[in-house]
This record gives C-alpha cells, structure tokens and sequence, in this order.
C-alpha cells in the first residue's frame, strides 16, 4: 500500500510539473482593457496560426496560448474597440518564441498598444 501511495504522489506530481512547464514555455497572448468601452474582439494573424479573443469587458484581462509557430514572418492584428477597428502589423520572430508574451493593451481612450518580447 506504501508503494501505491509513493507511486499516485509520484505521478500526480510529475502531472503538475509538466503543467506548469508547459504554462511557463508556451508563448501567449495577453489582452488587457483599460478603457470604458468593452473590447469586442481581438484577431491576430501569426506566421503559422491565427489566435481569437472574444469580448474583454473594461478593466478585464483575458490570456490564451498558442503554439510554437517555427517560423518568422509577421504578426497581423485587428482589435475592435467600441466599434472602431484599430488594425497594425509587427516582425515576428521564431527565434526566443519559449515563453514569449504578447501584450495588447487599450487605453483609457481606447487607443491600442501592441508589445512584444
């Protein structure tokens, strides 16, 4: 019985190991609203993917996690903003893509910043 105990801990924490390297390795995107408008959506068009957000209400936050895109190109995106479109273009590089956050801010007048590491 020790042996099975041993072995469930064992296990359960090779699980949470593997979890959390995989959260703290994959690249990300963070979208942040600090407007008063709510964010009806976010798109961006990587070299390899495309990565959607839905609404982010004002003052809200939202992440989603995408896959290694092995390749460079460029990161199109398009946010909606109270019915405006603000759309914009950046490098991508495949290079240092472990662990890479996007962030994409609104401001308080609902003008959009785009940065990446």
């Amino acid at each position: 019985m020790k042996k099975l105990i041993i072995a469930l801990v064992s296990v359960m924490t090779l699980m949470l190991v593997g979890v959390t390297a995989h959260r703290l390795l994959s690249p990300k995107v963070v979208v942040t609203n600090l407007s008063g408008f709510p964010i009806q959506e976010v798109t961006l068009n990587l070299p390899a993917s495309r990565v959607t957000f839905g609404a982010v209400e004002p003052g809200g936050t939202s992440t989603i996690y995408y896959s290694l895109q092995r390749k460079s190109g460029t990161l199109d995106y398009r946010v909606q903003v109270n019915d405006i479109a603000q759309d914009g273009s950046l490098p991508y590089s495949d290079s240092g893509e472990f662990g890479r956050v996007i962030q994409i801010e609104v401001d308080a007048k609902g003008l959009v910043t785009v940065l990446t590491d």
